[in-house]
């Protein structure tokens, strides 16, 4: 069954928002693996900001331009 093009739009969305989630949980982990390799918390204050909307549609605008083109 083919899909609606705002299913489509909805999947491109949901994958552009696991991947700035992804990124983020990455940027999180190698934060605290870094501050307890050296047992230094004040590391902790260098954490990454949790990806914004505008970020994800951005991203999904990526995404879609890619499907849109391919």
């Amino acid at each position: 069954m083919t899909k609606t093009p705002y299913e489509v739009r909805l999947e491109v969305l949901k994958m552009a928002q696991e991947q700035a989630n992804a990124k983020f949980y990455n940027q999180w982990e190698q934060t605290v693996r870094k501050a307890d390799m050296n047992d230094r918390a004040p590391l902790l204050n260098e954490v990454p900001a949790f990806p914004t909307s505008e970020e994800i549609l951005v991203e999904a605008q990526k995404l879609k331009t890619f499907v849109d083109t391919n």
